[in-house]
This record gives C-alpha cells, sequence and structure tokens, in this order.
C-alpha cells in the first residue's frame, strides 16, 4: 500500500430490492486479510487526513454530513445525513487483482440505523462538568454530541443545533443553578421535544438536576421524568439506563 488513499463513490441500484444506493469505494490493498486489510485503510486514513470514516474498538462509523463535503454525489440522496455506523467489506472487481473496501448505503438501511447520537445540553458556564460525561460516554462506545467538538468555526448556530439534535437518539439536560429556560437553552429544549414527537421510542429526553438548594426544571422538561443523582457514577448510571439503545457490545482493541 502506497500510504496514499484512493476512493471513489457512485450511485447504483443494490440487488435484490433495487433501491438506489449511494456506494462508497476505497482502495486499494494487496490480498490481505480482512483485519489486517481494516487495519491499512484506518491508518492510511489518518495519514490522509480523513476525519469522515473512522474506527473505534473495531466498529466503522461514517460521519456523512462531513463527507458531503467531498462526495457531491452524496447531496443527491436527502437521507444520508448523521454519524451512522457501517460494515464495510472486501469485494475484488471482476479482471482486476486489487482488493476494494466496499461500503453500500441504502435509505431502507438508515432508516433502521437511524443515527445513534446523545445530544448534551448545557449551561455554558458548566462545560467542564458536561465534558467529563462525553469523554467517558465516547470511551464507552457511544457518540456524544457538544458544541464544542460537533460545531465548526463560522457555522450557522440554530442549524447545527437543529442537526445535532435531529442526528440523535437522545437528548441530556444538565440542569443545575445555571441552567435557565431562556436563549439557546429554550431552543434546546423546544428541538428536543419535537424529535421525541417524530421519532417516539427511539428518542429520549433525560433530565439531570445536579447540585444543592432550589433547582428549577424547566416548564416544557417536566412532563417527562427527570433524576437527581447524588453522585457523578449515579448521573451516568441514569444516563445509559435512559438511552434508547443498548450500551456497545464490548470488544478487543486490536
Amino acid at each position: 500500500m502506497d500510504g496514499k488513499l484512493h476512493w471513489e463513490y457512485s450511485r447504483k441500484l443494490a440487488w435484490p430490492e433495487e433501491d438506489e444506493a449511494f456506494v462508497l469505494r476505497l482502495s486499494h490493498f494487496s490480498g490481505n486479510a480482512e483485519e489486517r486489510a481494516f487495519r491499512e485503510l484506518a491508518i492510511c486514513l489518518d495519514k490522509n487526513g480523513i476525519q469522515w470514516l473512522i474506527r473505534r474498538n473495531r466498529r466503522w462509523y461514517l460521519d456523512l454530513d462531513k463527507m458531503r463535503r467531498f462526495a457531491p454525489a452524496a447531496t443527491d440522496f436527502a437521507w444520508l445525513h448523521g454519524v451512522v455506523e457501517v460494515s464495510p467489506r472486501i469485494t475484488v472487481d471482476e479482471g482486476e487483482s486489487n482488493e476494494y473496501v466496499l461500503i453500500e448505503l441504502t435509505e431502507e438501511f438508515m432508516n433502521e440505523n437511524a443515527p445513534q447520537r446523545i445530544f448534551l445540553s448545557h449551561k455554558g458556564t458548566d462545560k467542564t462538568l458536561v465534558r467529563a460525561y462525553h469523554r467517558i460516554l465516547t470511551e464507552l462506545g457511544f457518540q456524544p454530541w457538544l458544541d464544542e467538538e460537533a460545531m465548526a468555526a463560522g457555522v450557522n448556530l440554530e442549524r447545527a443545533l437543529m442537526q445535532g439534535m435531529r442526528d440523535s437518539c437522545a437528548a441530556v439536560f444538565f440542569v443545575t443553578t445555571n441552567y435557565k429556560d431562556e436563549g439557546y437553552l429554550a431552543t434546546e429544549i423546544d428541538y428536543a421535544v419535537r424529535e421525541k414527537r417524530r421519532k417516539g421510542d427511539r428518542f429520549a429526553i433525560i433530565t439531570l438536576v445536579l447540585g444543592e438548594g432550589r433547582i428549577e426544571v424547566p416548564g416544557m422538561l417536566e412532563t417527562y421524568v427527570w433524576k437527581t443523582p447524588q453522585t457523578e457514577f449515579d448521573a451516568l448510571r441514569d444516563i445509559i439506563r435512559g438511552l434508547p439503545i443498548r450500551i456497545p457490545t464490548p470488544e478487543w482493541r486490536y
């Protein structure tokens, strides 16, 4: 492998359903076993600064919003958005000796594998606290959404918040004495309630009341059960138990 990433994309009809699919092909590998080929691909992606396809604990995640900037054909598919776990497969073109890693997405697959990010809503003054939960959830294999991590400089804040909530399966509200139902926090609550109505059981609103003294839960969140964890471990447990998805299956790191 020359260390340079070769990739191309196309659209086709996926057999046998005959649904239109977006196909991403990355090359090339020289007859290695599957696991070794995937390791080489991960190294190659890193060398080429590709951040829209990442490997974590032997699982592959495709950030479709980032990829759209590099693949104009992807804009033809309105359902290509968010971060989704994919299952690349190695294939060989007829008449060629090179192997390719193939990723094929259909609208049906996207609907069945809805984005599973976790939106972390908080007041800016509580950023240090929320960063700790972001790190832990990431280590556990989840995909937490935190504004400073997910939003590039210059993006429209309203649209970024809306997209972040749309790409999530849950919104966790860290309600402290600093949390007020106003400004962008009020917008985040509105977006979360809308997603709950739209997705039903595939979206959860998790409210954590943290700290001592009188802390007011925003009116829009009072409809949903909230927790008052006594420790950070209790808070983490409440988040995991409230998610509509299971904790990722533990796997060997290599």
